[in-house]
């Protein structure tokens, strides 16, 4: 609606005098002008947006992800270790206890100190 009623007002613009049409047609000039500006700002906003994702937004999110994993990294590094700690730990513990039962089985053997306590 807004489009035809635009369009009849030029058309009545045209069919009146010289210089009312040419007042008109300045009218619609500054008016398709003052339009390109305000798309001509917010291509420019767009292209701040833009570059603020490209170059703030993006790259952050990348060294929050980078620091993600390397904190992932070290916590797997720390469960390997403390898992091998906790394997020695029973190993020897096992080793112990192997050798208790074998002194157990065999007291003559403890009674000489061949095997160290």
């Amino acid at each position: 609606m807004g489009c035809q009623l635009h369009s009849q007002l030029a058309d009545n613009a045209i069919l009146v005098e010289d210089e009312y049409y040419i007042w008109t047609k300045s009218f619609w000039i500054r008016t398709l002008n003052t339009r390109h500006v305000g798309v001509c700002e917010g291509d420019k906003f767009g292209n701040g947006k833009s570059n603020v994702l490209g170059k703030v937004i993006v790259p952050r999110i990348n060294m929050t992800a980078k620091y993600i994993d390397s904190e992932l990294d070290e916590k797997e590094r720390e469960e390997t270790f403390r898992l091998k700690r906790v394997k020695q730990k029973k190993n020897l513990e096992r080793k112990a206890e192997d050798a208790r039962r074998y002194l157990a089985m065999h007291p003559e053997l403890a009674e000489e100190g061949a095997v160290g306590e």
